[in-house]
């Protein structure tokens, strides 16, 4: 069986207009995927050409990797102590960290509740005081027809 390359087209995320020429092969970087534009505009391309990989020369070194270590586990190579406890105690570790983000969600409700009723309080205090303030208004008014009125029957009658 004859192996086909692929050529893969993907488009730069920086530079909409270029595709994908290279891929950064260390994990975490800033940026991982480099089309000509990134690498010729990359401050230090030159020390860094040697961590960046074709797309498939890439593939191959995972396919090879994978290959290498699929032959390593079926020779019966011992799986590290370290793996074998991390994964037997995953039962009490996920139920102890439910148990631990259920309590963080309760104190983050609270809090929000807290907040809520602070608010609903401020708006509700606000809200009477405007009603108040025309209330007062009315109130007003009102005493100033009643003024008037005995100020005009005043003048009248004198």
């Amino acid at each position: 069986m004859e192996s086909q390359k692929v050529s893969l087209q993907i488009p730069c995320p920086i530079h909409t207009t270029e595709f994908v020429q290279r891929v950064h092969i260390e994990v975490g970087t800033d940026q991982q995927l480099y089309c000509l534009e990134c690498i010729l505009s990359h401050e230090d391309s030159s020390s860094m050409s040697s961590k960046l990989k074709t797309i498939p020369d890439l593939i191959d070194m995972a396919a090879n990797f994978y290959a290498r270590n699929k032959q390593e586990v079926n020779l019966g190579s011992q799986v590290p102590s370290e793996y074998v406890e991390l994964v037997s105690g995953q039962a009490e570790k996920l139920e102890k960290l439910s148990k631990h983000i259920e309590f963080e969600k309760k104190k983050v409700g609270d809090i929000f509740d807290n907040i809520l009723k602070d608010t609903v309080k401020m708006i509700t205090e606000k809200k009477n005081e405007y009603l108040n303030n025309l209330d007062q208004q009315l109130f007003n008014l009102r005493y100033w027809y009643i003024f008037f009125d005995k100020q005009l029957k005043k003048s009248l009658s004198n």
